[in-house]
């Protein structure tokens, strides 16, 4: 079955030639690769242009660009591909070497499940990060499929899952398209399973401004989509 890496993103000049370096050294292609700009207005847009020319990557290789939410640009991502196994990620984050092979494995190996979720690694370099990592908890190593919730900087799903739940929420204002998203799988009865081979590693906001934003926006998302409304409601 094909499989296709869809990404999104939004003023990553200062981290694009790096995550475009760890795709290209994937132990396993993706049969296309779709990247959809958001309208990046610090150079992204141009350094995406040079690193596809440059030919580095073999895949067949989309660019679009268009002023959109994350929602959108994934959902516009998912259109232009005709992938039956659709695994995505952010070019913030940096896929180890065996991600796309093993965030991908399962689906193609048990016909029954709908979404993989891979394991995201927080990393740091200054001591504010280190200090926010302290409150976030370890993940375990083995999670139950009713508790995958993955984030879209690491997981993979059927194209049928994605059109059954109706794609990414783009009526969401700041956040929280990925946590809807899980929710809508979830409720519609899609099969989860966890995959902590498949490893993505996501920097930690570098200081208090940007994190508290994060959360901010997080928080703004959730109640917005009334997801943990509906999460806490189910157990009253």
């Amino acid at each position: 079955m094909k499989r296709a890496l869809i990404a999104t993103l939004y003023n990553e000049a200062a981290n694009i030639a790096e995550w475009w370096s760890c795709i290209a050294k994937q132990s396993v292609k993706p049969d296309e690769i779709v990247i959809v700009d958001g309208g990046s207005t610090d150079g992204t847009w141009e350094t995406l242009l040079k690193l596809r020319d440059s030919g580095s990557l073999a895949p067949p290789i989309r660019l679009e660009r268009r002023r959109c939410n994350i929602a959108e640009g994934r959902n516009h991502a998912i259109r232009l591909t005709d992938a039956g196994i659709i695994a995505a990620n952010d070019a913030g984050s940096f896929p180890d070497a065996k991600w796309f092979e093993e965030i991908t494995r399962p689906l193609m190996e048990d016909e029954k499940l709908d979404v993989v979720g891979g394991y995201s690694i927080s990393m740091t370099n200054n001591e504010f990060q280190k200090f926010v990592l302290q409150f976030e908890g370890k993940v375990p190593e083995h999670i139950e499929p009713e508790k995958v919730y993955p984030s879209s900087r690491c997981i993979a799903f059927r194209r049928k899952a994605w059109s059954d739940v109706g794609g990414y929420p783009e009526w969401l204002t700041l956040a929280g398209e990925d946590a809807l998203f899980n929710f809508g799988l979830h409720k519609i009865g899609k099969q989860f399973a966890y995959n902590r081979k498949a490893v993505v590693r996501w920097p930690v906001r570098e200081h208090a401004q940007s994190y508290f934003k994060m959360l901010y926006n997080y928080g703004y998302g959730a109640a917005e989509g009334q997801i943990y409304t509906a999460y806490f409601l189910r157990r009253i």
